[in-house]
């Protein structure tokens, strides 16, 4: 299966919005980025941290041919110099569930990130009921810093940071150790 990344345009909304079937698969999905209902305008407010004049994330949808199966956002605004962060991924097509389609687009955006975008710390959120996603990070290199709580919309909710190191940067520290 060959899965490619391609930046998000308007056209893609209405597929991100078919996806977003229920309050709590957004909030699985995209944390506390968006509210249910997802609309276009959100869409569009999220969309201009891409456009403005200094961007502070990529939205990718992630292609199989021609067909829009999932997405995922790189984002670099809250991070440090050198760190970047993924949030709201999806496999939302039904058809590319639990046949490695997660990985693919996972390692793909690491990729981005350290060869690309030449940052050497990666983090993300996932919520600890997730167990598929965290499999699918563990399996892409990720491991797990922190655990807390957090309340949204008054319930509670334990959150999961997880972090990759770039490995060049994993290589360069070890031989600085010897």
């Amino acid at each position: 299966m060959e899965i490619t990344l391609k930046p998000i345009t308007p056209e893609d909304f209405p597929k991100l919005i078919s996806w977003a079937v229920s309050e709590e698969f957004l909030l699985q999905w995209t944390g506390r980025t968006f509210t249910y209902p997802l609309t276009e305008n959100q869409l569009e407010k999220y969309c201009i941290g891409m456009t403005q004049k200094r961007p502070v994330r990529m939205i990718y949808k992630a292609m199989n041919n021609n067909a829009h199966i999932g997405n995922i956002t790189i984002d670099w605004e809250k991070s440090f110099k050198d760190e970047a962060a993924i949030t709201c991924v999806i496999v939302g097509d039904d058809d590319y569930h639990e046949k490695g389609t997660g990985e693919i687009i996972i390692n793909e955006a690491c990729r981005i990130v350290f060869e690309e975008l030449g940052k050497n710390k990666l983090s993300l959120n996932v919520f600890d009921f997730n167990l598929q996603a965290i499999r699918c990070y563990v399996k892409c290199g990720f491991r797990e810093v922190l655990r807390n709580k957090i309340a949204v919309n008054g319930k509670e909710y334990m959150n999961v940071r997880m972090e990759r190191i770039n490995e060049a940067v994993k290589s360069y520290k070890r031989l600085l150790s010897l």
